[in-house]
């Protein structure tokens, strides 16, 4: 038909769409990969509701969606630092720290940043990078999502299923051998039940041991206090 017209060019746009949410996909590999992972956990889920509006869409983030995506990133970080504020210090000024940070990983390649789109007003988002190998992690080429959040009045509708379902959709195509990972606060359960309905297991168990004052640290950075009465250094080790 329109392929056999002399100057004419077919071009379809197709999306995902679940419960209301329109799940943007720009090639046909992304559409086979959603489809394939939304339709394999939708009867497992409980946190889908048939009242999210019908103009909320998932879709990449650009660079215009910075200043909102820093607001965001100012929200989960106060969360967190709720959780446990000796654990959790971010800087002084989040929001530049964030526009820092996500100007760096907004387009590129090797990251995943996804917005939650609702008629214009971005309700969440999701940011992962692909990491190589690490000894430090025990850890091979393996996808990162290091946040995933939804703004208060988006909560309980689907928002951050799909937005997990994308960033993890996005790091799989770009190639991530080694899996996905992600870290959640022990004191931030409903974001754990979400991770477990999607297949994440527990692994590392983080643990916190302080923090204190400056000024105990030594003047030239060392633990050479440690050696003081035992030129060996065989004090500073530990059986366990």
């Amino acid at each position: 038909m329109f392929g056999d017209q002399p100057g004419w060019t077919l071009k379809i746009r197709v999306w995902v769409e679940r419960d209301g949410i329109k799940v943007l996909g720009p090639g046909r590999a992304d559409l086979l990969e959603l489809i394939h992972r939304l339709h394999s956990i939708s009867a497992a889920t409980g946190d889908r509701s048939p009242h999210l509006p019908e103009s909320t869409i998932i879709r990449t983030a650009v660079t215009g969606d910075l200043p909102a995506l820093c607001r965001l990133a100012e929200e989960l970080v106060r969360r967190h630092v709720a959780f446990d504020p000796g654990r959790y210090q971010p800087p002084a000024d989040v929001a530049a720290g964030y526009a820092e940070l996500l100007g760096r990983h907004v387009g590129d390649p090797a990251s995943v940043v996804v917005v939650a789109d609702r008629a214009g007003e971005l309700v969440g988002y999701a940011f992962g990078v692909v990491e190589p190998p690490s000894l430090v992690a025990l850890a091979g080429r393996a996808g990162w999502i290091h946040d995933l959040y939804v703004s208060v009045g988006a909560r309980r509708l689907g928002v951050g299923g799909l937005l997990l379902d994308t960033a993890v959709a996005g790091l799989r195509r770009i190639g991530c051998p080694g899996g996905v990972l992600l870290g959640v606060a022990a004191q931030n359960v409903a974001a754990e039940a979400l991770f477990r309905s999607r297949g994440f297991r527990p692994t590392l168990q983080e643990m916190a041991l302080g923090p204190w004052p400056a000024e105990d640290a030594e003047p030239n950075g060392t633990l050479d206090h440690l050696h003081k009465d035992d030129p060996t250094g065989a004090a500073a080790g530990s059986d366990g």
